[in-house]
């Protein structure tokens, strides 16, 4: 059976690599054991193509039992996408391979090669293939070359030109749409400058003025139906060394002489385009909901009201005026928490160049949840940065965070800044002992959210905050610990490996989880009833460990049964019980060890 290129390519990617002297003993077998684990996942792979039925029902069930093995799953997630960017994978193969591909890690294959102008003409050629899946791998192919900073602008100027070529054939540009937008927006997200593209005259800017002004037929852009003057000047507009030169050349055209509305009107949006501007996005319920585009300087009247920002930079955004926001200096870049609506929040993005105002275009129609990501990345680390406590709108915000994100700020706030309480609009890190017996703290909301939804992504920081004992003390009127109930609810919903040894060094704790309340539920003999159902010791079974149920309302709150112990000398009877067990299993592994020596 003749090889395909795909298979070809993952073979050679299997190969040994390193210097010819790394890797003696331990590290070459290792090293061994990773190549010969490569080359099996590739003879796999080949078995796809293979011609008998039962070749290929076989290949694809041993895929499946690779992907659910976790010493395998980055190694074979990497020849997966491998074999998905070559073009050479046939149809029936990689529809197997991206459904295969779902059940994998991510694949950080590296950036390609340096790749020529002959390389990218015949991907782009394949584009037009009459097999469907030659136009998938190359399209794919394409996709992975663009994250090499070196492909992105051969692969621009490449397609556009096959698009504004006079003999384009009909139906080719559809062919060419996905990679078009993609290789554009990736040009204008990167840092790739005026070098990489051919100098620019004056006198050809002036023509592509010229014609964008004329009242004549205009050869247009096959992919818009816009006049390709249009975008051949914005193309120049995104180049730093050309957008002066530009702009200049637009003002002088239309100052000139009288122009017709239409052409006047297409010189207008360029004259625009070239102006500072910034959007302010309304994001709710995880959902960029709205994006309003201003002009920087230029109020923006709207049946709700004006809004006018007067300066921005990459830091601060001044309001002058605005539908929802009063006037005042606001962080650019992370999310504000909306004045009266709690489920929503502001997202300010300073866009002072033509090329960063066409890049935020395209970023703006990808994926929500990417965008979303990016923005609490940023937001967590201007809050904790700001090293001062969060406000009650900020709070209330973090809520419609995911909530794993949510958890972890959470967590690194709780270890990072000081506990207060929350006053109603202000917050008062120095109240008076009457405010804090009324008013709930900062970290006490916090964690009163973790121990309702939060996830193990909290646990390095909340876990270090109750270590140092950082939460303001329960008082008559918030009685409870919070912090260590968000830590016992995460254990039961949501355990983290190490869960069972702080379980077990919470055991002898005996301090109270509810402050002045007869009977409260205790850590220590909470801790110790998770512990031992993790370890199939529930219900009647806790009786012999002198372990009380208390009839409280942690249970509705956090999905958590309180316990208290017995006696004071309760605890040793779970500590006793946790050695023997924990001897024992250690017991067990060095037996195993020595039966598969």
């Amino acid at each position: 059976m003749k090889r395909p290129l795909w298979l070809i390519l993952v073979l050679l990617w299997t190969c040994p690599f390193g210097s010819p002297a790394a890797g003696r003993g331990d590290a070459e077998t290792e090293q061994g054991l990773k190549e010969d684990l490569r080359v099996r996942i590739a003879h796999v792979l080949a078995d796809l193509d293979a011609d008998e039925f039962a070749t290929r029902t076989g290949a694809l069930k041993r895929l499946r039992e690779m992907a659910a093995t976790e010493d395998v799953r980055k190694p074979l997630a990497l020849a997966v996408q491998q074999a998905l960017v070559d073009p050479g994978t046939s149809f029936e193969v990689r529809k197997q391979l991206e459904q295969l591909q779902r059940a994998l890690p991510p694949a950080d294959l590296p950036p390609a090669e340096k790749i020529s102008i002959d390389q990218i003409r015949e991907l782009i050629d394949q584009l037009q293939h009459d097999s469907y899946g030659r136009r998938l791998g190359a399209e794919s192919r394409l996709r992975w070359l663009l994250g090499s900073r070196e492909a992105v602008v051969p692969i621009y100027l490449e397609v556009k030109r096959r698009l504004t070529a006079p003999q384009l054939a009909i139906g080719a540009a559809e062919g060419m749409r996905e990679v078009y937008d993609e290789a554009r927006g990736a040009w204008l997200a990167s840092d790739a400058g005026g070098g990489d593209f051919p100098p620019v005259a004056d006198s050809e800017i002036d023509r592509w003025v010229d014609e964008l002004a004329s009242p004549r037929s205009q050869a247009v852009f096959p992919l818009s139906g816009e006049p390709l003057a249009a975008v051949e000047l914005r193309d120049l507009l995104a180049r730093p060394e050309c957008a002066a030169r530009v702009r200049a050349a637009l003002e002088a055209r239309r100052r000139s002489v009288a122009l017709a509305p239409e052409a006047d009107a297409r010189l207008g949006e360029l004259i625009d385009l070239a102006r500072p501007a910034m959007v302010a996005e309304f994001w709710q319920g995880g959902a960029n909901l709205n994006i309003q585009r201003l002009l920087v300087g230029v109020p923006s009247v709207s049946e709700g009201g004006t809004s006018h920002f007067d300066r921005i930079d990459d830091r601060t955004a001044h309001c002058v005026t605005g539908v929802n926001l009063v006037e005042g200096d606001y962080p650019v870049g992370v999310a504000l928490p909306h004045p009266t609506l709690p489920s929503a929040f502001f997202h300010l993005v300073n866009l002072p160049t033509p090329r960063r105002r066409m890049a935020y275009e395209y970023a703006a129609r990808g994926g929500e949840a990417r965008r979303l990501e990016a923005i609490v990345a940023r937001t967590a680390e201007y809050l904790l940065g700001r090293g001062r406590p969060l406000e009650e709108r900020e709070l209330t915000m973090l809520a419609q965070f995911p909530v794993d994100d949510a958890s972890r700020f959470a967590g690194r706030y709780l270890a990072s800044v000081a506990d207060c309480t929350v006053a109603t609009g202000r917050l008062e890190p120095s109240a008076p002992a009457e405010v804090e017996r009324t008013r709930p703290s900062i970290h006490g909301l916090l964690c009163a959210w973790l121990g309702t939804k939060g996830t193990r992504a909290a646990i390095p920081g909340l876990l270090e905050a109750i270590d140092r004992d950082l939460a303001l003390p329960p008082s008559a009127a918030m009685p409870y610990r919070f912090d260590r109930l968000a830590a016992l609810a995460i254990a039961r919903r949501d355990p983290w490996p190490e869960v069972d040894a702080w379980l077990a060094r919470m055991v002898p704790r005996l301090e109270h989880l509810v402050v002045g309340q007869a009977d409260s539920p205790e850590l220590g003999a909470t801790a110790a009833a998770i512990l031992l159902a993790r370890h199939g010791r529930r219900g009647g079974a806790l009786d012999d460990f002198q372990i009380i149920a208390c009839a409280e309302m942690l249970a509705r709150q956090y999905g958590l049964t309180g316990y208290r112990y017995a006696s004071e000398e309760s605890h040793r009877i779970v500590e006793r019980w946790w050695l023997e067990r924990a001897g024992n299993a250690a017991d067990k592994k060095t037996a195993d060890k020595e039966d598969h020596d």
